[in-house]
This record gives structure tokens, C-alpha cells and sequence, in this order.
């Protein structure tokens, strides 16, 4: 309820700032900007925040335009401060000159301090502030900081504070008493791990590091321990779990007399009655035991395989697993019977209950069965070649195994899983990546239960070649004979689709090319390979997308939804990060469809990328992910396609529509890396202009 003082201040909205302030808004200069006033109508901020959050412990969160802010100083540009002047956390260049502060209840900006971003304040207090520093094109120079509930901050000097969540999808910065995970802002070099990679620690909330950040991920806390997961510089391909407390001892579990023990530098602490009561279960599941081999047990503790094995992947994908004897691999089933011999070099799984071995240069497909079939300088149905960073040898990878998620979707007893590759290629939290696979085989779902419960169908064919596969017995098989039947989509959920397609286009007709293209199964099948989002081209996501998820993303150029939709009208998102494809409506006179079409990135990312449907529509046969710019940058949006990239799923049945259309694919090729350059080119020079100037009133160039 507005106070009977505020009513006599002009101004148009008044919103409740939380410990007796009220949040005034007015309109100057045909901006909406907001100030703060207390109860009794005394004003202590200026009218120019262009958004403000209410108190809480003390702080409101403002965002305001930098033109506002006097003696500025850029941290992210590693400029000395002088006496006075304020501290932006964030680049001089951003596409955005909107920055965020704290605001004491004087009205005062806490240590004249603004950031690129500010979180919402969490379950237990904490709200986590992010500085932005320009590197250039190659990347963004990224820096968490926090304020903690009794209003002590601590400025941004951390690769990322991690976020955890409560039971009730509650964010909490805390992991534990006083404790916060964090990333260092150095990474792992690639040379000992063959790829970049994180380095997790402990911190306090003074913001001093409990624990040496080393760790490549680390967990929540289970009865007052975390686990962190390690690979090995002797053997990248060898990963396993350690433990630690809040104090920043490590200890290792191991299975002494039927309990697990966890074991500190300086002896013994436990025993715990329980497996699960520090780590995740998951019948059976790989054990180091006191003799320092592995083993296999259940959630019980009782030994499933007895631990003879100087190696063993994580644990049985459908009854099989591989495990390391005397230097070489072999396969076992859940009885610990051996189904091989021990006489693998390498190996990983292809599909549940199924995998590879390799001998020299000679590649076995291998099944609960034993030895199915062998190929020379070949592989099954899991085509990945790749270089090994050690030993520079370049060969086809055996294939992958599973490991569980860290995160595990930010619940602790939620088990999500990703997938290692044996050249230690981190398939992402996704399904396995069966990029060779035939479109036959059933999807996978990523979540845990699939590991174990998940039965292989006879369906299952391995492909050899772009001709030639084998099936589950060994016997070949011709690859065309096999293709998937993939059924239009039902009536009911197209016509859904088209319905809030339409709401989003209004008084427009969709163009019915697009229509017909919805229509396709494919267009909406779970992908077995490739982009983990995009069935049939990496270049596009299509989403059963509503008016409010629209509104919602053009909420950040405009709050008038009405007059930004006329001008840009939605097509589709182009990746899983949040961009999406608008046409750029030049001409209302005309059909949507030849309307030149933009790129708009989450990262300030504005392109033209082609004059008309049509040419997307052959943009998107390069089957590659666009790579956007900024509107300072000078330069174009590309379509980059490496030559080993491999297919999207459906990406054939998208060709074979497209030239039904008699719509050329774009050649690809091995002499080029950019592909689309000439649509690019010719709808800059078309549209440019005119783009430019529509950016011109949407955002500060």
C-alpha cells in the first residue's frame, strides 16, 4: 500500500522495496527509471535504476546504465584505480552498458562496486555476483565473487562459485558449514590431461581456499563427506573417486572384513556400516579392496566379484564389464565369469551389454557372448577416431565408459551419469554418443536406470563401413536394407504445434514449407548421435515454443513486446544455449517467409544470416552450429564444419526432404571449414543497413 507521503511524489508505479522502502518508478527522457524512498517520503537514490530488487539482509540489488556512474575505473581492464572512483566489473566494450550494484539503506553503492551480473539471493543468504573481462573473440575472461548474508563481500576472483540445491529446488551457496565449492580460475593444462579442466576446491566464506583446487569435479556433502573425482597423469584413462571433509582431508575408502573404511593420510576413521553412506550405489559397483585391486560389490557390501583386477570400468552396462589382469583387458559377466580371454590392449563399451576390445591393429566386437566378430583397422558401430595426446598414435577408439555425473543434476541422491571416452574425450551428460549407430537401435535415456535395467534389443546392428554392418550374432548386414520407418508426427500434437506457433505470429501465416517440415518425425526425434538437441541439423533446434518464451527472450531488448514482435518474429532456436532465429521483418507487405532472417545470441551475439526461408532452409544442410558475432566485432556469422565432424541423426532424412522441395544442399567438402558465405554476403549487403539501424534503437552500439 502506497504511504500517503509517496503519493504526492510524482511518479507512476510504486513497489513495495521489502524493511519499510518503497521502489518508485518515472518516466524521464522516455526511459523508465527507478528510485528508492523510504516510508516517510524521504528520497535516498537518484531516478536511474533501471530495475531494482528488494532488501534483503540489508541490500537491494540495482541495475543501472553506466552513463549514470561518475570517475569510472574498469577493473576488467586491469585499469589502476584512483581515490573515488567506482569499480566496473565488467568490459568497456559490452553490448550492453547496464551493470549491476548492491545498495545499502543510505542509498549508498556497496564499495562503489558494479558487476556484469548479480544472482538472486539464495536459500541461505549468499548472492553470487559475476565479472566479465575481455579477452577478445577467444573467449570470456569469467569471475564469481559473493556477498555473504552479515553484508562482508568478496570480490569476484574465482573461476565459479557452484550453486547447490535444496530439497525444494531452493538454490544454497553452502555445501557445508561455512564451506563453498569453488573453480579456480586456472585450469589443468592440456598437455597432462589432454584437454582443459577444471580445477575444484574448497573455500571458506572469507574466501580462502580450504583445499587446494586440483580436483577435476567435486560433490555435495554426505554425512560430512564430498567426493572428488581424479584422473591420473599416468593413465588419463584411468578415473576413480577419493573423499573429503569439510577441513580439507582427503581419505580413500576402501572394503576391509565386510565394511567400508575410509582411511585418512594418518590411519583409520570409520568403520561405516553402509556403502551408501558415502558413496552412490549402483549394483554392482566397482570397489577398491585392501589387497589395492578392484572388485565389484552391491549396495549391501557384499562382494559380487572378488577384487582381482588392477583395473575395472565403473561398473556392468547389461551384464558386462571390462577389467585389467596382468596388464591387458578382458571382459567379464556380473557372476565375475571371464567371457574373453585377457588379451585386450583396449576397450569400452559401444551399447548396453555390448563393446569393443583391440589387439594390435585388430578391433572385436564384444558381447555377453564372448568374442562376436573381429575387423582389421576397423571398428563396430562406434566410429570416433582420435589422437592420443601422449603417444600421438591416431586410431579408432574402443569406445566409452560411464561415469557418474558430479552435479548429478544438483541433488545429491539424483544419479545422473556421463560417458569418458577411452582417449579420455568427455562425452557431455547426454546419451552415450552412438554415432554410427543405426537409426534402429532404441533411444537411450541418460539417467541411471538405463545401466543396469535397460534390456538390448534384438534390433541392435553395428555398423562396419557406410555400406556394410554386423548384427548381434556377427553375420553382415547391408545398411540400406536397414533404414528406420519414421512415422509423420500424430495429427493432435501438429496441430498443438501450429497452435502456438500461430498465437506467436498473430495476424501472420506460417509459411506452410515450414509447416510441412514441423510435420516430419524427425524433426522431433531424440538424436542417437551427433548434437545432443538437434535430430536432424546441428544449425537448428525446433521447440514446441510458446508467445510467453518469446516474450520472455525479447523482454531483454524491449519491454514493449507489441512493437519488438512486429519487427522480429520467431523461427526457431539455433543451439541449446538459448539462441534463437527471428525473421527480421523488412517488408510487411510480404509473406514471412521472405523476410531476411537474424541470429540472436545469449552472449550479445546480433547477425543477419540470409534473405528468406529458403536459404536457411540450405544453410541448415551444412549440418553445423552457427558461430555468431557481436555488432562491434566487424565480422559475419559462420557456419563452421570440421571435416571429422559426424552426421546429425536424421540428417539424411533432411536431405532427401530438402531436394523433394528442390532446394539445393550445400556442397560440403574437404578445402573449406565455412560454409554459407555467398547467403551470408548477399543478405548484408541486402538487409545490412537496415539491420543496423533497427539495432541502433534496441541496444547501445
Amino acid at each position: 500500500m502506497e504511504m500517503n507521503k509517496l503519493a504526492n511524489i510524482p511518479h507512476e508505479t510504486c513497489v513495495d522495496g521489502n524493511n519499510g522502502f518503497f521502489f518508485l518508478e518515472r518516466t524521464i527522457e522516455d526511459t523508465s527509471l527507478w528510485a528508492i524512498f523510504k516510508e516517510d517520503g524521504t528520497q535516498i537514490t537518484p531516478f536511474v535504476y533501471h530495475e531494482l530488487r528488494p532488501y534483503d539482509y540489508g541490500y537491494a540489488v540495482g541495475e543501472i546504465d553506466r552513463k549514470f556512474i561518475e570517475s569510472k575505473c574498469y577493473v576488467s581492464e586491469h585499469e589502476e584505480p584512483v581515490t573515488g572512483n567506482a569499480l566496473i566489473y565488467n568490459k568497456k566494450d559490452s553490448y550492453t552498458n547496464l551493470v549491476l550494484c548492491f545498495i545499502d539503506e543510505l542509498g549508498t553503492i556497496l564499495n562503489n562496486s558494479y558487476y556484469k551480473a548479480i544472482g538472486d539471493i539464495t536459500a541461505d543468504g549468499y548472492r553470487v555476483m559475476t565479472a566479465e573481462y575481455n579477452v577478445g573473440r577467444s573467449g570470456i575472461d569469467r569471475r564469481d565473487g559473493f556477498l555473504r548474508p552479515d553484508g562482508v563481500l568478496i570480490v569476484p576472483q574465482f573461476g565459479r562459485i557452484d550453486h547447490n540445491y535444496t530439497d525444494g529446488r531452493k538454490k544454497r551457496v553452502l555445501v557445508s558449514e561455512k564451506v563453498i565449492r569453488a573453480v579456480s580460475l586456472d585450469k589443468i593444462p592440456r598437455e597432462e590431461y589432454g584437454t582443459y579442466v577444471n580445477c575444484y576446491g574448497l573455500i571458506d566464506t572469507d574466501g580462502n581456499w580450504i583445499s587446494k583446487p586440483k580436483y577435476h569435479h567435486l560433490t555435495e556433502f554426505k554425512n560430512g563427506i564430498a567426493k572428488f573425482y581424479q584422473n591420473y597423469k599416468e593413465n588419463s584413462y584411468l578415473f576413480d573417486w577419493g573423499y573429503i571433509d569439510s577441513k580439507g582431508t582427503e581419505y580413500t575408502a576402501t572394503y576391509v572384513d565386510g565394511k567400508v573404511q575410509m582411511r585418512d593420510p594418518d590411519g583409520i576413521l570409520g568403520p561405516i556400516e553402509k556403502p551408501g553412506d558415502i558413496i552412490d550405489i549402483y549394483d554392482p559397483i566397482r570397489f577398491l579392496f585392501e589387497n589395492g585391486l578392484y572388485g565389484y560389490i552391491n549396495s549391501e557390501g557384499t562382494v559380487i566379484v572378488e577384487p582381482l583386477y588392477e583395473s575395472a570400468v565403473y561398473c556392468f552396462w547389461n551384464g558386462l564389464a571390462f577389467v585389467k589382469k596382468d596388464g591387458l583387458w578382458g571382459f567379464i559377466n556380473e557372476e565375475g565369469t571371464p567371457v574373453t580371454d585377457f588379451k585386450f590392449d583396449h576397450a569400452g563399451f559401444i551399447a548396453p551389454g555390448y563393446a569393443q576390445g583391440l589387439i594390435g591393429d585388430e578391433m572385436y566386437l564384444i558381447g555377453l557372448q564372448g568374442i562376436i566378430a573381429k575387423k582389421k583397422k576397423g571398428y563396430f558401430g562406434y566410429r570416433k577416431k582420435l589422437t592420443n595426446h601422449k603417444t600421438n598414435e591416431t586410431r579408432y577408439s574402443c569406445g566409452f565408459f560411464p561415469q557418474m555425473a558430479f552435479d548429478k543434476m544438483y541433488f545429491y541422491d539424483s544419479v545422473e551419469w556421463l560417458f569418458i571416452d577411452e582417449f579420455d574425450y568427455q562425452i557431455q551428460d547426454k546419451r552415450p554418443d552412438f554415432n554410427s549407430q543405426f537409426s534402429a537401435i532404441r533411444e537411450y535415456p541418460h539417467r541411471a536406470d538405463f545401466l543396469i535395467h535397460h534390456e538390448p534389443s534384438d534390433t541392435y546392428y553395428f555398423k562396419t563401413g557406410n555400406k556394410y554392418g554386423v548384427d548381434i550374432h556377427g553375420n553382415k548386414v547391408v545398411i540400406a536394407d536397414l533404414k528406420e520407418i519414421i512415422e509423420d508426427i500424430p495429427t493432435a500434437k501438429a496441430n498443438n504445434i501450429y497452435k502456438n506457433l500461430q498465437e506467436i505470429y498473430r495476424d501472420k501465416t506460417i509459411p506452410a514449407i515450414w509447416k510441412e517440415l514441423l510435420a516430419k518425425g524427425w524433426t522431433w526425434k531424440m538424436p542417437t548421435r551427433g548434437n545432443a538437441d538437434s535430430p536432424f541439423s546441428k544449425g537448428v533446434i525446433i521447440w514446441d515454443y510458446k508467445k510467453e518464451d518469446v516474450e520472455s527472450f525479447l523482454g531483454f531488448f524491449s519491454k514493449d513486446y507489441e512493437a519488438i514482435s512486429k519487427k522480429l518474429l520467431y523461427l526457431a532456436n539455433a543451439d541449446g544455449t538459448g539462441a534463437e532465429y527471428y525473421y527480421f521483418i523488412v517488408d510487411e507487405n510480404q509473406p514471412v517467409e521472405n523476410n531476411p532472417i537474424v541470429f540472436i545470441g545469449t552472449e550479445g551475439e546480433l547477425d543477419l544470416v540470409c534473405s528468406n526461408l529458403n536459404e536457411f532452409l540450405q544453410l541448415l544442410s551444412v549440418d553445423a552450429e552457427p558461430m555468431g558475432t557481436q555488432p562491434d566485432d566487424g565480422e559475419l556469422i559462420i557456419y563452421f564444419k570440421d571435416a571429422n565432424d559426424e552426421e546429425s541423426s536424421y540428417f539424411e532424412n533432411y536431405i532427401e526432404w530438402l531436394l523433394s522441395k528442390n532446394i539445393a544442399p550445400i556442397n560440403i567438402n574437404e578445402d573449406t571449414e565455412e560454409y554459407g558465405t555467398a547467403i551470408i554476403e548477399k543478405a548484408n549487403q541486402t538487409y545490412g543497413e537496415s539491420w543496423n539501424a533497427f539495432l541502433e534503437t534496441i541496444i547501445v552500439m
